[in-house]
């Protein structure tokens, strides 16, 4: 019969999944978390990047703005996060 090798990567991973049992802590996802993710439904991935580069613009010039009227920021710093907010219009 063949022994399985063990990595030291698979040692770590068990000594560290042992030291969490003893101190308490839960280190696998319980099966109702597993089912709960598992009904999440996958967004393609042209659509999230979509929404999420419009996201991403709206708060980023919220951020700016509040930045800008809040806080005292270096001219340098409101330019660089200006022109991030440029570059992904341009996407």
């Amino acid at each position: 019969m063949a022994t399985k090798h063990r990595t030291g990567k698979d040692e770590l991973q068990s000594i560290a999944h042992q030291a969490m049992l003893q101190r308490g802590l839960m280190p696998d996802f319980s099966p109702a978390v597993i089912a709960e993710t598992n009904q999440i439904t996958p967004v393609s991935p042209a659509a999230s990047k979509a929404e999420s580069s419009a996201d991403l613009r709206a708060s980023m010039s919220a951020t700016a703005s509040a930045w800008n009227l809040s806080t005292p920021m270096s001219h340098a710093a409101l330019s660089t996060l200006q022109q991030c907010a440029r570059n992904h219009e341009g996407d």
